[in-house]
């Protein structure tokens, strides 16, 4: 095919049918064919605002709809919680390892955490999740309760900052049981509340790898679950709990109906 620049609606047609084949979501492509838009409009070419083509936003609506849009990902349960932590003495090559990602699998699930407030993704952006300076442990009416300090979120792009507050629970993998224990033998650095023993902090790619080793030494086929499964977990047992859909909404920091993607019974 020959190269078009601006591209006309017909090659834009062509690139959303070729990317939904390669099974990308609704959003990713929406993204992509409005960064065409911005580009042609950035190199003073004829703009298009190709969102308002109808054979466009019919190809987008039918993608939104489409089983390559549909979220995967499986849930992780409190049940499931606990017999990955109760595994992490295996699969982690130090006590101290074990301690950390324990901690740091518990804090996600009660806190609806997304993996990137917890761990970095790279590493200029580790600036922005919780540090160990805001985090903290309180009392309160309701008893002892962790208080996370958000600095920077995706529902928080101005960053005005938002602060999170873990309860306390009666299970074995209570989140301030582990996180206490996990900063007894935690470094003194002035880095983010995760780090190894070096005081390197904990990347998204070696918090999945954890995760994942973990629940194949359940025996449980780790292909399904991902780092933001403890998200869509804590929504879902929320939900189970009968928990109110304002509270979800709380809890996770959602602003829309978003929450109802999260959640699997």
């Amino acid at each position: 095919m020959e190269c078009v620049w601006p591209p006309p609606p017909s090659h834009i047609v062509l690139f959303i049918a070729y990317l939904s084949l390669k099974g990308r979501a609704h959003k990713t492509v929406s993204c992509y064919v409005t960064a065409i838009g911005f580009r042609c409009k950035v190199l003073q070419s004829q703009f298009m605002d190709y969102s308002q083509n109808f054979i466009i936003r019919k190809m987008l609506e039918g993608l939104k709809r489409s089983k390559f849009s549909k979220d995967k990902r499986l849930p992780i349960t409190s049940e499931l919680l606990t017999r990955i932590i109760e595994k992490l003495p295996s699969v982690c090559y130090s006590a101290y390892e074990s301690l950390l990602f324990a901690a740091a699998f518990s804090v996600a699930f009660h806190g609806f955490l997304r993996v990137g407030e917890l761990v970095y993704t790279k590493l200029g952006q580790a600036q922005n999740i919780i540090s160990i300076h805001g985090t903290q442990i309180l009392w309160g009416a309701k008893g002892e309760f962790i208080r996370l300090h958000l600095t920077h979120s995706k529902g928080d792009q101005t960053g005005k900052g938002i602060s999170i507050d873990i309860r306390k629970t009666d299970s074995t993998v209570c989140p301030i049981l582990l996180l206490k224990r996990y900063l007894r033998v935690r470094p003194i650095k002035n880095v983010p509340l995760l780090c190894h023993l070096g005081g390197k902090c904990v990347s998204r790619y070696q918090f999945s790898g954890i995760l994942s080793k973990a629940l194949n030494v359940i025996g449980i086929d780790s292909s399904g679950y991902k780092s933001h499964s403890f998200r869509i977990g804590a929504a879902s047992e929320a939900s189970a709990k009968r928990i109110s859909n304002e509270e979800i909404m709380k809890l996770g920091r959602w602003k829309s109906g978003a929450y109802r993607s999260y959640i699997r019974l």
